[in-house]
């Protein structure tokens, strides 16, 4: 899921600087780790729910790793 953000629409909007961010914030994190950071983003935007998971894995990312301040 990782691997594929990386190429995602959402992530060709931004810089290199952002995918970069976004790398080095995940870089050490394993797979529970980011699970938990899904599951409690969504859980926390059920008006979120008919989104795909790739929009809600950004979100939950950029959110968690701070990369939009």
């Amino acid at each position: 899921m990782l691997d594929g953000l990386r190429f995602s629409p959402v992530m060709a909007l931004g810089t290199e600087d952002r995918t970069n961010k976004l790398a080095n914030c995940t870089q050490n994190m394993n797979g529970e780790q980011i699970l938990a950071i899904a599951d409690k983003y969504v859980e926390a935007r059920p008006e979120k729910w008919h989104e795909s998971v790739h929009f809600q894995l950004f979100g939950a990312l950029t959110e968690a790793c701070r990369i939009f301040k």
